[in-house]
């Protein structure tokens, strides 16, 4: 990140402590406009897990398919704001951006970008390149078998190989079983061309 602001001059979006998805971004607390805008080059980070959180949020971990929905409404507020900003010179149409995800952010980008049901309103065709880093794309082994479906702890069980498909949108491509892979990305919804991975040895 300090090389995205220093060497290609990114922006972060906090003002004042707040960010985009704060209604304080655009409005003060009188409720006149302030002076934020959003740069076609800024770096938005998805706090998706604070709603999980007791202190920022409701302190229940919501599952993987709510994240994903709320990634797709997410990147069309930075489309609205990027093509807002008329030094940008960018339309609606030519908006496009990069997700770059670390570990279980992996894969609420997959369940935001292969499966339709969590990207209603088909933001997935603003996203230029997905970069994931340390995403157990597989699932995950414990004591040589996948994480149990039953062992919610930590979240544990949206690593299970079974709930991954349904989150993933992979049943529904298929008739044949899928067997211990779920490390796939349909063409049809997202090039894999477009995607880099950095991930864990043997995910």
């Amino acid at each position: 990140m300090v090389r995205l602001a220093s060497d290609f001059k990114y922006e972060n979006v906090y003002q004042d402590g707040y960010d985009i998805l704060d209604p304080e971004w655009e409005t003060d607390a009188t409720g006149n406009p302030t002076d934020n805008k959003l740069a076609s080059r800024s770096i938005i980070i998805f706090r998706y897990y604070d709603e999980a959180s007791r202190m920022l949020g409701t302190g229940e971990t919501p599952p993987i398919d709510v994240f994903a929905k709320k990634l797709s409404e997410l990147i069309l507020r930075v489309q609205e704001l990027v093509c807002k900003n008329e030094k940008n010179g960018i339309t609606k149409d030519a908006f496009r951006c990069y997700l770059v995800a670390h570990s279980m952010g992996g894969l609420v980008c997959r369940a935001f970008l292969q499966n339709p049901e969590n990207d209603p309103k088909k933001a997935s065709r603003f996203v230029d390149k997905l970069f994931t880093y340390a995403t157990p794309h597989n699932g995950i082994e414990m004591a040589g078998m996948n994480v149990p479906s039953w062992l919610t702890k930590d979240d544990m069980s949206n690593f299970n190989r079974v709930r991954m498909a349904k989150y993933l949108g992979l049943n529904a491509l298929t008739n044949k079983p899928l067997g211990d892979r779920v490390d796939w990305l349909p063409e049809t919804r997202f090039s894999s061309e477009r995607v880099f991975c950095r991930d864990r040895k043997g995910t």
